[in-house]
């Protein structure tokens, strides 16, 4: 018998950052804060309406409600990163899960609230190439939340 797969919702968003058109299903723009954009779509199906905040020039940098997400599948996966908010202390190496290290992704969860709050995040992220290097502007990212709680609460 097979491996049963369990599709969580890590799983779904993944399945968006692998399509090449990925960044026109995450919806339309509602609002635009600094580098960053809302954006809203409803499921046609079941009507749910789901909200995510994109990095304007990089639709693979995503924020949902709780979780920052950064696909790296095509350049080389994740075996390990680790981040430094604004000039606070480095994250320390972080392990992905499974399912993020199977998909390429990089998620932080825990210290969201210090991301929201923070002016910018630095990434080093080990992949099967090797060593790469992220800077992301974070400004007016704590206020865009904020309306995406707001205009999405599910």
């Amino acid at each position: 018998m097979g491996k049963r797969i369990n599709i969580s919702w890590v799983a779904y968003i993944a399945i968006f950052f692998c399509s090449p058109a990925f960044s026109q299903g995450l919806g339309q723009v509602i609002a635009k804060q600094g580098y960053w954009e809302l954006r809203k779509s409803k499921d046609g199906f079941s009507d749910k309406t789901t909200c995510v905040m994109v990095l304007s020039r990089d639709p693979t940098v995503q924020i949902t409600a709780g979780q920052f997400y950064m696909n790296y599948r095509s350049r080389g996966g994740v075996q390990g990163f680790e981040y430094r908010i604004d000039e606070d202390a480095s994250s320390g190496m972080k392990l992905p899960s499974m399912t993020e290290k199977e998909l390429g992704l990089i998620g932080i969860k825990d210290d969201l609230g210090n991301v929201l709050l923070g002016h910018r995040l630095r990434l080093k992220i080990l992949t099967y190439r090797g060593l790469a290097n992220e800077d992301i502007n974070l400004t007016g990212l704590g206020d865009l939340y904020d309306k995406m709680l707001s205009k999405c609460p599910n």
